[in-house]
Order: C-alpha cells, then sequence, then structure tokens
C-alpha cells in the first residue's frame, strides 16, 4: 500500500497552487495588458505576477479557496484596482465576500449579476 507523507500532500498542493498563479497570470495577461505592461511584463512576467499572487492571497482572506473564485476576485482586483477595497462605493462587494454562511460560488454570482448582469461561468474562463 503506497502512503503519503503529509510532507508529501504539502509539496503537491504548492505546485499545484504555482502552476494555478502561472495560468492566471498568463490569461490576465491577455485580459488586462496595460495593467500587465504597467507591471514591467515586457521585461518579465514576476512583478504582475506577484500582483496576482497578492491578489490571490487577498481572496483567500476572503475566504475564497476555489480555483474559480479565486481568479473572478483577481479579475476584480486587476479591473477595479485599489478603490475595491477602500472606497465606500464598493462596500456592497466587501459586505458580500465577507458573508459567512453564503458559499463562495454564491457570493461570486451575485458580485457578477450587480457588475455584469449575470454570473460568469468558470468555463467562459480559461484559467482551469
Amino acid at each position: 500500500m503506497l502512503t503519503i507523507r503529509s510532507e508529501q500532500m504539502e509539496i503537491f498542493a504548492q505546485r499545484h497552487e504555482e502552476q494555478f498563479i502561472n495560468k492566471l497570470t498568463e490569461v490576465a495577461v491577455t485580459a488586462f495588458p496595460e495593467i500587465a505592461w504597467a507591471y514591467g511584463w515586457v521585461d518579465g512576467p514576476e512583478r504582475f505576477r506577484a500582483l496576482v499572487r497578492k491578489y490571490v492571497d487577498e481572496g483567500y482572506a476572503y475566504g475564497l479557496t476555489y480555483e474559480y473564485t479565486l481568479g473572478r476576485y483577481t479579475y476584480y482586483r486587476l479591473e477595479f484596482g485599489g478603490e475595491l477595497l477602500t472606497d465606500p462605493d464598493w462596500q456592497w462587494l466587501r459586505d458580500i465576500l465577507n458573508y459567512e454562511t453564503v458559499p463562495e460560488e454564491e457570493k461570486i454570482r451575485q458580485i457578477d449579476s450587480e457588475l455584469y448582469g449575470g454570473p460568469i461561468y468558470p468555463e467562459v474562463w480559461d484559467y482551469e
């Protein structure tokens, strides 16, 4: 019987997460080329990738755990910038993200409905 130690599982999880960050960064570059350019994409992806990583980590802080919901949150941050976390006009979005009893997919559906008139389903995005 094959046994996988917790250390090995952690390494697998880290590798998977890094692959997700890389894919999300690649897709975000095509969706937000002006931001990637401002973050020096032409000189290498490191700074823009670090920004994507920062936004994914923020998503974790809101309790988001699925690639789809983390990707959508990252897109919100890239599209709407720092105002999203500080501007009173965006309080409704932060309130939805902070709902403790609402599943994360439903939070994203509610936000997408408010922003875009309906949910944007995972198959529309190619980062999964």
